[in-house]
């Protein structure tokens, strides 16, 4: 994988991921992971330059669906790609019915959709070029006895050290903890033996009370929650 590539296609830093809800059941909901149109924007500018890719939109089957063009402009080493020239890709998101078929008092909330489709649909042709493409591969993760996941809530927290927790797996170092803990330049990923010790030496597997004054040098108090609760207290299954 070229340079270029890597940097499209890196995954995104816990605190550049949101999360939604997909299903639902009784039981509770599966929390799906995303990026907004800032971080698209962040990672093509840094890749390409402020003035290396172009978006423009257009909409079809009468109004109905947007389409997003995405450009860049690349250059060697980018597969496929001799010397620079313009690549582009494209895709879109259902936008409802055309402005002209919609009262007065409707055409408002109809111009915020747009803008929202403008967002997911530049988000859509930006993962053709790698980018935050690899949300799509993470594991599915059911959030059990909720019902929602709220921006900042106890629930996203939750969704966010798992996700944090799973890029320690795949070896990604991930800044956590205060800057005095890991630094500027971020901490290497733990091992499994290390996740082991931490979170099982200061847990009493009896009463399950942890002992708040011990230290967790790599691991920020949410995913030392989400760890316990995955460990039962003690257990070594991750």
């Amino acid at each position: 994988m070229s340079d270029i590539s890597e940097k499209l296609n890196r995954w995104p830093a816990p605190d550049e991921v949101s999360f939604r809800v997909g299903r639902k059941n009784s039981g509770g909901v599966e929390a799906l992971a995303y990026v907004d149109a800032r971080y698209t924007m962040d990672v093509l500018d840094e890749v390409f330059g402020v003035g290396g890719w172009k978006d423009s939109y257009r909409v079809e089957a009468g109004g109905k669906f947007l389409i997003c063009s995405l450009s860049a402009l690349v250059s060697a080493p980018f597969p496929g790609v001799i010397s620079p020239e313009w690549i582009s890709h494209e895709d879109g998101v259902e936008v409802g019915a055309h402005e002209s078929e919609l009262p007065d008092e409707e055409k408002k909330k109809h111009l915020d959709s747009l803008k929202t489709a403008m967002s997911e649909a530049l988000k859509r042709a930006a993962v053709k070029f790698g980018v935050a493409r690899k949300l799509y591969a993470l594991p599915k993760y059911f959030l059990k006895g909720k019902e929602n996941i709220w921006p900042d809530s106890e629930e996203e927290r939750t969704c966010r050290a798992w996700y944090r927790h799973h890029l320690r797996e795949q070896g990604v170092d991930v800044p956590t903890g205060t800057p005095s803990q890991v630094g500027s330049s971020g901490v290497k990923a733990p091992t499994k033996a290390e996740v082991e010790k931490e979170i099982g030496a200061p847990v009493n597997t009896e009463t399950g009370e942890v002992d708040e004054k011990y230290p967790y040098p790599f691991l920020d108090p949410d995913e030392i929650q989400f760890l316990q609760t995955k460990l039962g207290f003690g257990k070594k299954d991750l």
